[in-house]
């Protein structure tokens, strides 16, 4: 999906161009001062995005770091706007396109020189940006947490990648590119960040990259452990539990949802992180909102289920921190939030059908801290 050329997003930068562009904007940026800077700066890229790929190195990261910031005042200013509905929108997405696939290219022209990270990554075109190789060895000390830079960082890099180049992608990278797109997108949807937000046309080529990438690969990027530096492994288990989940609402929501491969990655995430919450800490669905307590509770019944189903799934001591916790003990709890059984997944029924039923549905929220 990322792959493929949108002629509604070009249409719309075509008229943005002819509006809005300039060919002359790198220079009015050389000589700018103040607010200026950064608006040429984005007005050069948006105009020709082969700029940055003629200047000189330490130019080019000048532009990029003007552009950049211009982007955050852009978003703010114009909304979350899908860039085939909007010439503004269109830009920011061209510009934001330009300077990763930038970042790409200069990774790869510098992959020898970085201590075997990049050595990791295939050298091409569309390898993945560690040029800030320190950043991303930070990163995976945090995985699979990731702050809001970071998370920012992932996202682009999976948007520009797509799924068959992040597929090229060795391990331990390409999980943690793939798990940090996919967090970040989920904290976009539901409002948790405090800078601006992706648009939602990055959000699903994120999205539907990822899970290109485990289509391609037989990888889930959610199959991790609870060993973040916050929370306990229960409320970590909970917190990825719902991200998943939010990613698979925004998964269904694609061409053919359900139906494309790779899809499964995020239910099955949903479930087996739920469940490990619940055989963690069976008091913390105590604290939840009816609606969010009984998509966690049906997320776990279904785990089950497929446990008792399993050749072997007579007990649920499969995690880390488990403690042989009974299965049937797990169940128990939480059919004591659905007593009659999981609840229709989002895109199993239609609004209709479920709310003639009484059952109603929610985007996962935050935990309250």
């Amino acid at each position: 999906m990322p792959n493929r050329p949108d002629t509604g997003i070009e249409v719309m930068l075509q008229r943005w161009r002819d509006s809005r562009g300039r060919t002359d904007a790198i220079d009015l940026w050389k000589a700018a001062t103040g607010v200026r800077v950064g608006e040429y700066a984005f007005t050069a890229v948006a105009t020709d995005q082969s700029v940055l790929n003629r200047l000189p190195q330490e130019l080019a990261v000048k532009l990029v770091r003007d552009a950049e910031e211009y982007v955050a005042t852009a978003r703010i200013m114009f909304g979350k706007r899908s860039p085939d509905e909007s010439p503004a929108a269109a830009a920011i997405f061209a510009v934001t396109r330009a300077v990763a696939n930038w970042r790409n290219r200069k990774a790869a022209s510098s992959a020898g020189a970085d201590y075997g990270l990049a050595g990791t990554i295939p050298s091409t075109p569309s390898a993945a940006d560690v040029a800030n190789a320190e950043e991303w060895k930070e990163a995976l000390k945090k995985y699979p947490q990731f702050d809001e830079t970071t998370g920012a960082m992932t996202l682009a890099t999976v948007v520009a990648l797509g799924g068959q180049g992040l597929a090229k992608v060795r391990e331990p990278w390409d999980g943690l590119l793939s798990l940090g797109a996919a967090r970040y997108a989920a904290r976009a949807e539901r409002g948790d960040l405090l800078r601006p937000a992706p648009s939602q046309a990055d959000i699903q080529a994120a999205i539907a990259a990822v899970q290109e990438y485990a289509s391609i690969t037989g990888r889930s990027p959610w199959d991790v452990g609870y060993t973040g530096r916050i929370g306990s492994p229960a409320t970590q288990a909970l917190r990825l539990a719902r991200d998943a989940g939010i990613c698979s609402d925004i998964a269904a929501s694609l061409p053919d949802g359900p139906a494309m491969p790779g899809f499964a990655i995020w239910s099955a995430a949903e479930e087996r992180h739920a469940f490990a919450s619940m055989a963690l800490d069976r008091s913390l669905v105590m604290g939840m909102p009816v609606e969010e307590a009984q998509r966690f509770a049906s997320a776990v019944l279904r785990h089950a289920a497929a446990i008792k189903a399993a050749p072997d799934g007579s007990t649920a001591s499969e995690g880390p921190g488990f403690h042989g916790a009974s299965l049937e003990a797990v169940a128990l709890a939480a059919r004591a939030v659905m007593p009659n059984g999981p609840q229709p997944r989002r895109w199993e029924a239609t609004v209709e059908s479920l709310e003639q039923r009484g059952v109603k549905y929610m985007v996962w929220k935050p935990m309250a801290k």
